[in-house]
């Protein structure tokens, strides 16, 4: 027997002498306040164990080097491993790992040597240094899976079939653009020779800029009043009609044809020459200059001749590699050398820990750090030792579970790979008990531990406070019960204050000599059963009175019982309480029960009523009662005090006290004078909304007098935003033509309207007019995803797998992606087939669509 195990026998022996009587003291010495709540029920020992443990082991993996046969290589490798040995060999010199690395080759794993128990690794013994296995282990290779072989990829040609999508080993190979004909079709006109003219959008007609699209302009002799006043008489104006007239620019029609004179006149057509605005001539199309007659343009990328020669493979028949590229596996050696070698490894392993042969301690205040103030530590002891199958075994009835336990966790074994070499162990025993207990007051349950019940002086761990209480803020459920209770002396309110008093006097029984017997608590745990209806602030009075060592004095509201009946179970309760320590009734617990029993009586026979009771829980009553006077009064209000309304419903009392009924529509249309009579108003818009917000597309600009900027919602009406002080952001709708990369995109504007006035015949009775003006506009995303293109002399430009990396394809400027990201200087795109790769930022455009 060792020194180790004799110890913890020895703690084992001296603890199995500690009783309960003995853990009860501690208990008590540790927290004599809470001992006095608290009904023992079971304990239950276990023996913790401390273990420091160090190990050595060792790992076995079979790798290999797969590699070009380069000339850097090819002779060492040959003349040191291609020789004709069956056994496995000690790599003498590892430079040749450093060579093959060089050539940027790396060895892996081969799992299907790894899944299984090598014979190999039987052959290799461990290197050791005064009987110590070394560190660094030596490599050992495997001649019969190590070998030169003719390379797969090129089947020992040296060359592959160019990896270009379109070439494809042709090297030269027709034109995909123009498909060997020179020519394309031309973008700007789809190859149709004319397309729809942007000015009119294909209508071959433009708004009227003078009448506005109305057919009908102010009259110039009545300035737009409908009369004039000749000799200080009204009289209606002859050459129009209300004022308006008909426009002669458009004859009434409110469109004239699409041209660069339309409403601008001769001075207007000589600004606008040569600023690249179009017009149609009122034919809606516009015939392309660009291209040819045929709609055709020259290819830029084979530059008219219809094919393409490949920048990528060879072009020579020299080896026959025409249309190819080097074989990227062979380095164009056309041999592949594969070198199987076996590394050995050593792992160090060290752990402190505890384990526990039966049931463990469950409690965040329980750690290791608990178990080791009853630790003296001394040196490990080597359990196990198996170097080169010298197998020693030193294990004791203690040691050999722990070790296996810790083997177990380090991932270690004696039979299998990370294999065990050397095993050192020390452990010392700790002897605890947990034991189970009852709360009196809160009839719950919970657990005491005690850590080194061998000493005398064991650590004491309560796993948690039974008369710990809630305190979460906010108002407690229970509260709001008790208040309503009390207010209304309901039953179960009653029943309540009965079982905390019931508590109260028996506790005071209890107490009555300063010290509360096992017999004692047995009887307060049978007739106290939960506190799950009483307050905190109830809880924490029961908890102090069971504490305290010096009983206050007892107040009448605590002995108050509602019936007779309940008296006399407190009583018999209490007799019970007083009998059961000694199992007999002296005289003077007589005397003490006849004396509670009467304050008992004369407390219950002063308690409050039930109107005292109510008026007494202000918290209560108060709301209630205001409540109950709100109600009352808005009665009487609406019945004999609410005003009589004057103004029928539905009705607006405008600036001049005149009563016009409410519009409950967007926007009501203006009304048209219809009457010769000359003393009638002009037309007056009605609708009373001055803000509002409206989502729609851009579609175009029209000039004159002024820009209008023209939108069209959803249901197909435009909102034309004029002679407004329009803010448009930083958002540019062009100038003299509409900007293309707006026209279509949505926006959300925020509008308001300008209010424009002017006077009826008589120069009173001010109309309003109103003017939509853009207060704000944010553009909505339109869930387009932008296209685009490469932009290069040569016509193409290269795909590589990262930034300044291998090259993958070639991207001519007739295909089409989408940029996903960016890095530094390049573009990260992704191809119409879903390849990724980056192109210089300097080569991508932008496609106006």
């Amino acid at each position: 027997m060792n020194k180790l195990e004799e110890k913890s026998l020895s703690k084992i022996e001296e603890s199995q002498k500690k009783d309960l009587d003995f853990i009860k003291l501690k208990i008590k010495d540790s927290n004599p306040t809470l001992y006095d709540q608290l009904l023992i029920s079971s304990e239950e020992r276990k023996y913790y164990f401390y273990t420091e443990y160090t190990a050595e082991s060792l790992s076995r993996v079979v790798k290999e080097y797969k590699f070009p046969l380069l000339p850097s290589v090819n002779s060492d490798f040959r003349s040191t491993f291609l020789t004709k040995k069956s056994s496995i060999q000690k790599i003498e010199n590892v430079e040749i790992f450093e060579s093959i690395e060089r050539l940027g080759v790396y060895s892996n794993l081969v799992p299907s040597l790894n899944n299984e128990k090598l014979v190999y690794y039987d052959e290799i013994p461990l290197e050791l240094n005064k009987g110590k296995v070394i560190s660094n282990q030596p490599y050992y290779y495997i001649p019969e899976l190590t070998k030169s072989e003719t390379c797969h990829q090129c089947n020992g040609e040296k060359y592959t079939t160019c990896e270009d999508k379109e070439c494809q080993g042709q090297h030269v190979y027709t034109c995909s653009d123009c498909r060997g004909q020179g020519e394309i079709s031309c973008g700007k006109c789809d190859g149709r020779h004319e397309y729809r003219c942007p000015s009119c959008q294909g209508k071959g007609e433009l708004k009227c800029t003078r009448c506005r699209g109305i057919g009908n302009v102010q009259c110039d002799n009545c300035n737009g009043k409908g009369y004039r006043n000749i000799n200080g008489r009204d009289e209606k104006c002859l050459r129009c009609r209300g004022g308006q007239k008909t426009c002669n620019e458009c004859k009434g029609t409110g469109s004239r044809k699409c041209s660069s004179l339309s409403g601008h006149g001769l001075i207007g057509a000589v600004i606008k020459k040569g600023v690249g605005h179009e017009y149609c001539g009122g034919k809606g199309v516009i015939t392309c200059k660009v291209c040819k007659p045929n709609g055709k343009i020259d290819c830029e990328r084979c530059h008219t001749s219809g094919d393409i020669t490949c920048e990528i493979c060879y072009g020579d028949q020299i080896d026959n590699r025409c249309g190819k590229i080097d074989c990227k596996t062979c380095k164009t050696t056309g041999e592949i050398g594969t070198l199987s070698f076996i590394e050995s490894k050593i792992d160090y392993h060290r752990d402190k820990t505890i384990n526990c042969t039966n049931a463990h301690i469950r409690t965040d205040k329980f750690s290791i750090n608990n178990i080791k103030k009853f630790i003296q530590a001394s040196e490990p002891l080597e359990v196990y030792r198996n170097i080169n199958n010298d197998e020693e075994i030193k294990y004791d009835q203690y040691s050999k579970d722990l070790s296996q336990v810790i083997e177990k966790k380090l991932g270690i074994s004696k039979t299998s790979y990370p294999k065990l070499l050397v095993e050192n162990l020390f452990y010392e025993c700790v002897p605890c008990t947990t034991v189970t207990y009852s709360h009196i007051l809160s009839g719950t349950e919970h657990k005491v531990s005690l850590i080194g019940i061998d000493t005398d002086e064991p650590e004491v761990i309560f796993h948690s406070d039974p008369t710990k209480i809630d305190s979460k803020k906010g108002l407690e459920k229970n509260v709001f019960k008790d208040l309503t209770g009390r207010a209304f002396t309901t039953k179960t309110y009653k029943q309540k204050i009965e079982k905390r008093n019931e508590i109260i006097l028996m506790v005071h029984i209890a107490k009555a000599d300063g010290l509360i017997e096992d017999s004692e608590k047995q009887v307060l745990a049978k007739y106290i059963t939960s506190l799950d209806n009483f307050t905190n602030k109830e809880k924490q009075e029961l908890f102090d009175l069971m504490s305290t060592s010096e009983l206050p004095e007892l107040k009448e509201d605590r002995a108050i019982f509602y019936s007779e009946e309940s008296i006399l179970k407190a009583i018999d309760k209490m007799t019970e309480l007083a009998t059961n320590a000694d199992g007999t009734f002296e005289e003077a617990e007589k005397v003490k029960i006849q004396e509670l029993k009467e304050f008992i009586l004369h407390a219950s026979a002063s308690k409050k009523g039930r109107l005292a009771n109510f008026f007494g829980t202000w918290q209560i009553s108060i709301p209630i009662l205001v409540t109950l006077s709100s109600i009352i009064f808005t009665c009487i209000w609406f019945l004999f005090l609410s005003p009589i309304e004057t103004n029928p419903k539905n009705q607006l009392v405008t600036e001049n006290n005149s009563i016009l009924p409410i519009k409950t529509e967007l926007a009501d249309t203006i009304e048209k004078y219809t009457t010769n009579d000359p003393k009638t108003e002009t037309s007056v818009i009605e609708n009373k909304i001055e803000y509002g917000i409206v989502e729609a597309q851009f579609s175009y600009i029209e000039f004159g007098d002024f820009y209008y900027f023209v939108f069209t919602d959803n249901n197909g009406k435009e909102w034309d935003f004029g002679k407004g002080e329009n803010n448009l952001e930083d958002y540019d709708f062009g100038e003299e033509g509409s900007n293309p990369e707006l026209v279509g995109q949505k926006f959300k504007i925020n509008w308001k309207k300008e209010v424009v006035t002017s006077t009826d015949m008589n120069g009173n009775n001010e109309n309003k007019y109103d003017i939509l003006s853009i207060v704000s506009i944010e553009r909505i995303n339109n869930n387009t995803i932008s296209k685009y293109k490469i932009n290069d002399p040569d016509g193409f430009s290269n795909l590589r797998d990262k930034p300044n990396g291998q090259v993958l394809q070639k991207i001519y400027d007739n295909e089409t992606f989408e940029v996903v990201g960016e890095v530094d200087d390049w573009k990260k795109v992704k191809l119409s087939n879903g390849i990724l790769g980056f192109i210089h930022t300097s080569r991508v455009v932008l496609i106006n669509e």
